[in-house]
């Protein structure tokens, strides 16, 4: 027979005159987890029941009682526990769940190898669950091996929702709140107390790795490198494809890691077959136009490209800090740029923008740790180092004179800097969120600046005057660019629309989604877009009709045009560049 009283404490342990706890599951800082068996069930059926620490306050109560709702809705699905009840007992509060039989993944792993394709089952089977949760507007924000219950011939099973975040507010994902989390599996800003719905992939992406490899975390992240380096530990070989996939959900940065399971389960279902993609031919008015890809493994995700006043070399930053030059018609690289500890700085962050001096002679990098460094190319090494007084940098742009830099940061200020003094001139304080966006107009007057506060602004320069400020009342500003022939201003929405902002800003045109970043041809002719479903979209800015769609594996992050404007580079999250050339009309 059980016992029914604990030898520890003393407690009985029958709870509600209902459960017995037969066994401790768990114990943490929630309080403990017991299996136990329902006595009223006809037949007596296990469950499990989550004690919860004693609640002081009636805030903390009813908090307690608003979770537990959102957890019997959560219950309805069936690869998430049912509640069955809550009560209250010396002054604690439990919940009492489904219990799911069945060995947990951290078990299996101990032994058994697990195949790439067992998981991209669990992957395929968990992502739809996330979807689900985040719907609700729950963040579990515990994922880890012993919390998913899995049976390969079945579906698997989501459990321990002890730690779940309700989202009653969506501005409370910026307010930082209890650290919660296992060690090695939980997302950097949730380690900083501010999970957001991506940081359950995250750490769904290192159960994946962990499953790959069957090394725990901590011995799959290079602390020197500050980067996972689990391929070289896989027990089974992985596709390419899948581990960039991989790569992305574990990806520090949010800005680079997906942010959403739908997203995920785009690439796990469409994984690319690896083929550049095919020239696209599209009709402009009565004329043709074929745009013909070559392209670049970049070897990273770029994040920043420029190509040489020259048309000669493309410059590219990356998420992983790496700063290349390449010759833009062989697509070879011709030097990759690094800080020698003790000789120079190097960037410590992802980064933002490169930038060709006007003689062509030098290269500017920013990054989002907040560092600006310039580089003599004939020698390769770095000449002058500014840093952002703001800390990080959200966009870039220079002069065409290469005398003013202009950097935009998160806070919403824009600095002015005189280069080669290496002092700002001025600072631009009246956009409310990030500067995601800066173009400088080719004679050098006018600066434009697009913010997430739904903002453009058009500055005078050099003093960095306000002249005129346009509203974006749908979305937030990602892109903008600046038109020299007509003075116009074309500016892109989180939604995929482009405005061209006037006394009237008009409609544009509607991309086929979200848009990165806006780049105009040299000669004044052509719009092109970078969109976040993988595709760059190009206009005819004279007739304002669609011309060409050129599509990528991937999502396009940045893109640029060369001086002929016959060529347009791209980078896409498949860490390739694509060089488009443009045939006759």
């Amino acid at each position: 027979m059980a016992a029914t009283v604990c030898q520890a404490c003393g407690r009985s342990l029958r709870l509600a005159n209902r459960y017995l706890c037969l066994r401790i599951l768990g114990q943490g800082g929630f309080g403990r987890t017991f299996l136990a068996e329902d006595s009223q069930g006809k037949p007596p059926r296990s469950c499990v029941i989550k004690q919860n620490l004693v609640l002081t306050q009636a805030a903390e109560e009813q908090r307690f009682y608003e979770e537990a709702k959102r957890l019997q809705q959560l219950g309805h699905h069936p690869q998430i526990p049912r509640l069955l009840a809550m009560f209250e007992q010396w002054g604690e509060l439990f919940l009492v769940q489904e219990y799911i039989a069945g060995p947990n993944l951290d078990q299996r792993l101990q032994r058994q190898v697990v195949t790439e394709s067992q998981v991209e089952d669990l992957l395929m089977g968990l992502l739809p669950v996330l979807e689900f949760i985040h719907q609700h507007q729950v963040i579990h924000r515990d994922i880890k091996p012993a919390n998913i219950i899995w049976e390969p011939s079945q579906a698997p099973v989501l459990v321990d929702f002890g730690a779940a975040k309700a989202v009653v507010d969506p501005r409370s994902l910026q307010q930082t709140a209890t650290v919660i989390g296992s060690a090695g599996y939980a997302a950097p800003e949730q380690a900083l107390g501010k999970a957001v719905f991506a940081s359950d992939i995250y750490s769904l992406g290192v159960v994946a790795i962990h499953m790959l490899t069957g090394e725990h975390p901590f011995d799959l992240y290079s602390v020197s490198e500050d980067r996972w380096c689990w391929r070289p530990y896989v027990q089974t070989p992985v596709r390419l494809k899948l581990a960039r996939v991989l790569d992305r959900m574990v990806a520090r940065s949010l800005r680079e890691r997906y942010s959403s399971a739908p997203e995920v389960l785009a690439d796990l279902t469409g994984l690319p077959t690896g083929s550049p993609p095919l020239p696209v031919t599209a009709k402009r008015a009565a004329a043709v136009t074929t745009w013909q890809s070559e392209p670049i493994e970049a070897g990273s995700v770029v994040t920043a490209l420029a190509v040489s006043p020259d048309g000669r070399a493309l410059a590219t930053g990356g998420s992983d800090r790496s700063l290349k030059l390449w010759d833009l018609a062989t697509g070879e690289l011709i030097h990759a740029f690094t800080g020698r500890l003790g000789l120079s700085p190097r960037h410590q962050d992802e980064i933002v923008a490169v930038a060709f001096t006007p003689d062509g002679r030098q290269l500017i990098s920013t990054s989002r740790d907040g560092s600006i460094f310039t580089w003599e190319l004939a020698q390769y090494r770095q000449v002058q180092a500014l840093y952002e007084p703001n800390w990080e940098v959200s966009a870039f742009v220079l002069s065409p004179d290469g005398e003013l830099i202009v950097s935009g940061s998160g806070a919403g200020k824009i600095h002015l800097w005189h280069r080669p003094a290496a002092t700002i001139k001025a600072v631009l304080g009246h956009h409310q969120d990030r500067i995601t966006s800066l173009q400088v107009s080719s004679d050098g007057q006018w600066l434009v600046s697009g913010s997430r506060d739904r903002t453009v602004r058009l500055w005078s320069l050099p003093a960095g005057r306000l002249i005129r400020t346009f509203t974006d009342s749908s979305s937030a500003i990602t892109a903008v660019a600046y038109q020299d022939s007509t003075r116009q201003i074309f500016s892109a929405n989180a939604k995929g629309v482009i405005t061209c902002q006037a006394d009237q800003p008009r409609k544009f045109a509607q991309a086929n989604g979200p848009i990165n970043d806006l780049a105009i041809s040299p000669d004044g002719r052509w719009l092109a877009a970078a969109l976040e479903t993988g595709t760059v979209q190009l206009w005819d800015l004279t007739s304002g009709g669609a011309i060409a769609s050129l599509p990528h594996h991937w999502s396009v992050l940045t893109l640029a045009f060369a001086s002929d404007s016959h060529t347009l580079v791209s980078s896409s999250r498949d860490q390739r560049l694509y060089r488009w050339r443009r045939g006759q009309d």
